[in-house]
């Protein structure tokens, strides 16, 4: 990899953010399921920097290859239910994917849409994600 005066290069910076990335979009899609954490907890301070962090790093997806793993993760994610607090950094980091890639977003975008056992803050979601795509 690319190392020059004590300075890690592009390649390796973009690689490192990915990996953040996909690992942080991991975290999110386990808590499919799980209760909604309290506010000011660990858990729902983990959530909140987590997509914080996600939305920051949104800009180092590049490749189709990671978008593909990148959007599998973020729609698992988006059915998992939070704090309006989180929810809206879920959303514009949806829409930022759904933006930067829309043929590879939109089909998850599609298929959350399509299913029928989702509660109201999830379907609304998608719809904000939705309209913005537009």
């Amino acid at each position: 990899k690319e190392i020059e005066m004590g300075r890690v290069g592009e390649s390796v910076r973009k690689e490192v953010a990915e990996w953040m990335l996909i690992r942080l979009l991991e975290i999110s899609a386990e808590l499919e399921g799980e209760d909604l954490a309290m506010i000011g907890t660990k858990p729902y301070c983990r959530q909140l920097r987590s997509w914080q962090g996600c939305c920051m790093l949104a800009g180092f997806v590049n490749g189709e290859e990671v978008a593909e793993r990148v959007c599998e993760l973020l729609w698992k994610s988006v059915r998992v239910n939070t704090h309006g607090s989180i929810r809206h950094y879920i959303e514009v980091f949806a829409i930022r994917m759904l933006r930067s890639f829309p043929s590879i977003s939109s089909r998850g975008l599609m298929s959350c849409l399509q299913r029928v056992d989702g509660n109201a803050q999830v379907t609304s979601s998608l719809l904000v994600i939705a309209g913005y795509g537009l």
